[in-house]
């Protein structure tokens, strides 16, 4: 599923220009650019540039395509139709995106502890010792989580009763595999180094980038903006060894 607030345009830009603006296509106004009528040859940055076959009805350097936008973000960036494979916007992995969480957690209480802050109710189906464990993730014995989607993208971070534990990260030291491999977070509490390693290969895709300069939201939000890893979890890594093998879930991971 992709995000509800991922949106799409019919943009244009100059190609000869040095910067590439693009510029939402409306039905109201096209027919009165000149970029669309013979005056295109008395723009001053087309005549520094030559066409072998130029069009005398438009400009050569016109150039139009389909784009997707995100509705809620404060500057919108048109990301070519073409590159939307590449985008968490197109998958689960927008449950992610800090603007998504924003909206979809408009509800929740401010300065709420790990014990009592939650994604979304109904990610949230157990509750240990007072701490959320949302149902849909996959649970290690060192209180790591991983999240996958039918799409194979996953997410990987620490479990709310861990968070509490520390209580508060100075810095956070991203060990990533150079191929398949097992992801390692280094956290440093209180001068200590705490490594952090998920027991399954993975291919990883990406690090929460965010958390270098805010490490709090680790322990302050350790099951959305403190997720730690993304990456591609294919089926299997090798024979009985997938991506959740030795994880508990659900009341196996509450009575574990």
């Amino acid at each position: 599923m992709r995000c509800p607030y991922l949106r799409e345009a019919q943009v244009k830009f100059c190609r000869a220009s040095a910067f590439k603006k693009m510029i939402v296509r409306t039905a109201d106004t096209s027919g009165q650019e000149k970029c669309v009528s013979p005056d295109w040859v008395s723009c001053s940055i087309a005549k520094q540039h030559s066409e072998d076959h130029p069009s005398q009805s438009h400009c050569p350097f016109l150039h139009e395509m389909l784009a997707q936008y995100c509705s809620v973000s404060p500057v919108r960036t048109f990301v070519p139709y073409s590159d939307s494979q590449f985008s968490r916007c197109s998958n689960e992995s927008h449950k992610y995106c800090e603007a998504f969480m924003l909206l979809a957690n408009a509800g929740t209480q401010i300065g709420a502890t790990p014990s009592d802050r939650t994604i979304s109710s109904e990610r949230v189906q157990e509750l240990v010792g007072g701490f959320p464990m949302p149902g849909k993730l996959f649970y290690a014995q060192n209180h790591m989580w991983l999240d996958h989607t039918d799409d194979s993208s996953c997410h990987v971070g620490i479990d709310a009763f861990l968070a509490w534990v520390i209580g508060t990260v100075d810095r956070i030291t991203f060990l990533t595999p150079q191929e398949t491999g097992c992801p390692v977070a280094v956290l440093t509490v209180g001068g200590v180094d705490l490594h952090m390693a998920f027991r399954n290969a993975m291919d990883v895709t990406g690090i929460n980038m965010y958390l270098r300069s805010h490490p709090e939201k680790i322990t302050a939000e350790p099951y959305s903006l403190g997720w730690l890893f993304k990456g591609v979890c294919k089926k299997t890594f090798g024979k009985g060894n997938n991506i959740d093998t030795g994880l508990l879930q659900g009341k196996s991971a509450a009575l574990g």
